[in-house]
């Protein structure tokens, strides 16, 4: 009897997981599959199907993160160090995915690029503008170790 509630403890867990795991894998895929059915696509490079795959899983990752964030914070200890291990991670992973977003843009049109990026541009730099905040969230919290976050604690 204690053997097989042993057992159902520790499957509980792991169902929880793969019903985590999949529900996230779900949500990641709609932008994507929205994202590259659009008929723009259709005679496109590859560098721009690429740049939109880039672009819509880097925010369905970005959407991930306050989560992470939150569920390392309400778990102490290795737990919560493990979730923020995995946010941090992830938002490395946003950061490249941007890089590779912003990078095969510039392979399809350079100056359409940089035209969209610059203050008059179509998009008045919204997406320049957002990716510059991304990387300085990414260096702060790779440097949040040596900051201090309250008074008294190193």
């Amino acid at each position: 009897m204690a053997d097989a509630a042993r057992l159902s403890s520790g499957a509980r867990p792991r169902a929880r997981r793969l019903a985590s795991a999949t529900a996230v894998a779900a949500l990641a895929a709609l932008p994507l599959v929205l994202a590259l059915s659009d008929f723009h696509l259709s005679a496109a490079p590859a560098a721009l199907v690429l740049s939109t795959a880039a672009g819509a899983l880097a925010v369905s990752a970005l959407a991930l993160q306050p989560f992470l964030a939150a569920r390392a914070g309400a778990r102490g200890g290795a737990a919560g160090r493990r979730r923020l291990r995995w946010h941090r991670v992830l938002g490395t992973v946003v950061l490249s995915l941007v890089v590779a977003h912003v990078g095969a843009l510039f392979l399809v049109e350079v100056d359409d690029t940089l035209f969209a990026m610059s203050p008059d541009g179509p998009t008045r730099a919204y997406g320049a503008h957002r990716a510059d905040r991304l990387i300085a969230t990414v260096i702060l919290g790779a440097t949040y170790r040596a900051c201090p976050s309250e008074p008294g604690r190193g």
